[in-house]
């Protein structure tokens, strides 16, 4: 084989191995409300903390003005959510992510966890 063909295969090998570490991770998103009588309200600039107990590592974020926050590149594990303000009263809420459960579009989706004041 030629030099150049080589170094081809080479850097063509080292582009699918960098997809193939990034197709490891997904996107972990999910929403926080509060009820008010018959209405959902949105609760935001509240810090929400993704704990990963086994590699002792911490994933801090904020919700937004929707109530929605969003942990990127997330490696599949058992973590705990932690939700964090003054005034809410929120026990820690414990997920596993799991490689078998990312759908194609690699997002895994909390469902609208209701916080108390």
């Amino acid at each position: 084989m030629k030099k150049a063909q080589i170094i081809y295969i080479i850097i063509g090998i080292l582009l699918l191995s960098g997809i193939c570490a990034k197709a490891q991770t997904v996107t972990v998103r999910g929403r926080l409300i509060e009820l008010s009588g018959r209405d959902t309200l949105s609760v935001s600039a509240v810090a929400v903390t993704l704990v990963d107990s086994l590699e002792n590592r911490t994933i801090p974020v904020y919700t937004g003005s929707d109530g929605m926050y969003v942990f990127q590149e997330v490696f599949p594990n058992s973590y705990t959510l932690e939700i964090w303000s003054n005034g809410l009263k929120q026990e820690p809420v414990n997920y596993t992510i799991q490689i078998g459960e990312i759908n194609p579009t690699h997002y895994y989706d909390i469902a609208p966890i209701v916080v108390k004041k």
